[in-house]
């Protein structure tokens, strides 16, 4: 990874979890430049991370739109033990 420039990091709640999220742009060793949707958050002893990756020419409002939704959708579930 080359020329990483993050461009916004905060604290945010996914569902009902406290996290993080970060946007940052960076170029891949091939030299194409990608721009990533990271979020982060902590339930309990696991970490979880979500993110949207898309190389600049592929990177679109659409499918941002889509992966906030299914970010909004996102729960995490207790396991049930048997």
């Amino acid at each position: 990874m080359r020329d990483f420039r993050l461009t916004e990091n905060t604290l945010v709640t996914v569902n009902t979890c406290g996290g993080f999220f970060l946007k940052f742009t960076c170029n891949m060793t091939d030299m194409i430049g990608r721009k990533t949707l990271y979020y982060g958050f902590i339930v309990g002893d696991m970490s979880y991370s979500i993110h949207y990756n898309a190389c600049n020419e592929a990177y679109c409002q659409k499918d941002v739109a889509t992966f906030q939704e299914v970010l909004n959708s996102f729960s995490v579930l207790q396991a049930r033990v048997m």
